[in-house]
């Protein structure tokens, strides 16, 4: 018996040695970067500029792989089945916490270890420049006298912009006529300024060059807190109606990844992704730079997951149970 128990400790010890000498010497070749979306949008740029800090950050290679397809779902489940060995990581975007929902992927939030949030895009609703609605308050009183008459233009049903828009319509007791564009959110912002829709529900970066330029006017953001894109615009929840529904993007590497690892790669993460490079890059597009912690990502996500089923459930978007 004290043989046998002797033959066990040593292995034990043996293997605790071993991934503390796999942890001392991490990392030490590449490291690749999955990317669910097709380069030369905002995530593959995102994607590039934390793959040049983590570069400079731990000394070696660091290359972005697009894997795209099922709106995102192909990269999340690439990265999610990747070796736990802290040589892959995958930029995961709030679709993390629909896909499954929308029966794209079995993927969620618990098939991965978080190191950091990036950022966050908030959604605003907006109206035309010459619209006669100047509040978000305006637009709710129509929405209230005549029920589905305020049209909504949008990305796609079932989108953040979608959750966030149906939210807000809980909040406020009122109804719209939702009219998804499948060519994207540009085109319900094109709609919204040439009259063929009341108003639109769409992401900071998407809406700021026409604000700016004069010709859409934003009511309200659905978020937290207000946009440092439109300091000057009240959130939703300012105005008495709790409808934040704001989008983001976090760096994950599958679970099961060593605790040691994880470490170097969350202080790693942490210091691009508030590098200089970073922020201005998300600034410069209308995104907000928003670091969080992995670990209370993760619980965030995980929550924003079932709140997200609650609203799809309710407004029949998906089956119940």
């Amino acid at each position: 018996m004290k043989k046998v128990l002797a033959i066990v400790l040593a292995l034990t010890l043996v293997l605790a040695l071993g991934a503390s000498a796999f942890a001392a010497d991490y990392p030490s070749k590449q490291i690749t970067v999955i990317c669910p979306y097709a380069a030369g949008g905002a995530s593959d740029t995102i994607c590039r500029i934390f793959a040049a800090g983590l570069e400079t950050e731990l000394g070696v290679p660091v290359v972005v792989q697009d894997v795209t397809g099922a709106a995102g779902s192909i990269g999340f489940e690439t990265g999610a089945n990747a070796a736990p060995d802290g040589y892959t990581v995958t930029y995961l975007s709030a679709e993390i916490t629909i896909n499954k929902l929308m029966g794209y992927t079995d993927m969620t939030p618990e098939n991965y270890e978080f190191l950091g949030r990036n950022m966050v895009l908030p959604p605003v609703i907006a109206v035309s420049a010459d619209s006669e609605f100047e509040t978000l308050q305006d637009l709710l009183d129509a929405a209230a006298a005549t029920p589905n008459a305020i049209t909504m233009g949008l990305s796609s049903l079932g989108s953040f912009y979608h959750i966030g828009a149906l939210k807000l319509q809980t909040a406020a007791g009122v109804s719209y006529t939702y009219v998804p564009f499948s060519d994207g959110t540009a085109t319900a912002v094109a709609a919204v300024m040439g009259g063929s829709v009341k108003s639109v529900v769409a992401g900071t970066s998407e809406i700021k060059s026409y604000a700016d330029s004069g010709d859409v006017r934003v009511l309200a953001v659905l978020a937290d807190e207000r946009s440092a894109s439109f300091p000057d615009v009240p959130t939703a929840k300012e105005l008495g109606y709790d409808a934040v529904s704001a989008t983001w993007g976090v760096f994950a590497v599958p679970l099961g990844t060593p605790d040691d690892v994880l470490e170097v790669l969350r202080d790693a993460a942490k210091k691009v992704i508030e590098g200089d490079d970073m922020v201005e890059v998300l600034n410069s597009r209308g995104f907000e730079n928003a670091y969080l912690p992995g670990p209370e990502m993760k619980e965030l996500a995980i929550q924003i997951l079932a709140d997200n089923e609650e609203v799809l459930t309710t407004f029949g978007l998906i089956d119940a149970d």
